[in-house]
């Protein structure tokens, strides 16, 4: 009976050759030192962690006073780009008129607000198509780039005793004759005439931007078939536009309500008509209706 159980103890347990290490009381001491080991680099690792982020407060406490510092400095100067487009008087007045909004909180960097510098300027200088402002948080100057408007079309109204102009935007400006001089062979040699008798001032709206487009998409189509714009005669009704030829003593009357593709065509049909009957109209040819030409 002894040797069955013997044999039995000797199946149930598991023999092995050496010393083992790993007694109740050493795998506790163990587990011990591992969570010791593991507690201390947590620790470490947590400060290291604090370390950083104070390290990084620091570096963003400072900026941040040294921003507020600049931010409560005053514009102290401000220097511009663009102007050498402008007369002396132009210049003054972009001058003044930054003067003029640099005053009572504004003059502080906090309260300067670029956008609201640029609208000011727009709406107070007609002569200047855009403006970018540039007010850095660690400066205390101010840059500025002006953008002056450019002329695409002579004008001539009721006052006659300036050279104006209209620019790109419909607006009435006012060119000296230097500036005239400087632009050389770009001067437009298409003249807006006006004879709906109001007398227009510098930066007043002459005409929509869509009129100007039609009038410059509509000359490099004539110019396909051999014609040129002169002039461009408005009225009262500013849809209707009357337009001079060179080497021609009629008048081409169109609406820009028209598209320009079938103005062209219906001009180059009217002109072969009348070249087949040998007939040069003296006073105009009309297409301000589609599909129809009227000339006299």
């Amino acid at each position: 009976m002894s040797q069955r159980k013997s044999r039995g103890a000797r199946q149930g347990t598991r023999f092995y050759r050496g010393r083992t290490t790993h007694t109740s009381s050493e795998q506790k001491q163990l587990r011990k030192q591992k969570e010791y080991r593991r507690q201390k680099l947590s620790k470490q690792n947590r400060q290291l962690f604090i370390d950083n982020l104070r390290s990084k407060l620091r570096w963003v406490i400072a900026f941040l006073v040294v921003v507020t510092i600049f931010n409560l400095a005053q514009i102290k100067s401000h220097s511009y780009v663009g102007l050498t487009g402008l007369t002396d008087g132009d210049k003054q007045v972009i001058t003044d008129l930054t003067t003029r909004y640099i005053t009572g909180f504004k003059k502080f960097k906090a309260f300067f607000n670029d956008a609201d510098y640029e609208a000011y300027i727009l709406e107070n200088a007609s002569f200047v198509s855009r403006v970018e402002a540039s007010s850095h948080a660690l400066s205390t100057s101010l840059k500025v780039r002006i953008v002056p408007k450019t002329p695409v079309h002579a004008y001539r109204g009721t006052d006659n005793s300036s050279a104006q102009w209209i620019a790109q935007d419909g607006s009435l400006i006012t060119l000296t004759e230097a500036q005239i001089s400087d632009m050389g062979s770009s001067v437009p040699e298409t003249v807006i005439v006006d004879t709906s008798g109001v007398n227009y001032r510098e930066g007043d709206s002459i005409l929509p931007i869509s009129t100007l487009d039609f009038i410059n998409q509509l000359n490099l189509s004539l110019a396909l078939v051999d014609e040129e714009i002169s002039e461009v005669e408005i009225g009262a009704i500013p849809r209707e536009l009357s337009l001079s030829l060179v080497g021609e003593k009629y008048k081409l009357l169109v609406s820009v309500t028209r598209s320009v593709e079938s103005t062209t065509i219906d001009f180059q049909k009217a002109k072969d008509q009348l070249a087949k009957t040998n007939t040069v109209p003296a006073q105009y040819i009309d297409l301000r209706v589609v599909d129809k030409v009227f000339y006299r």
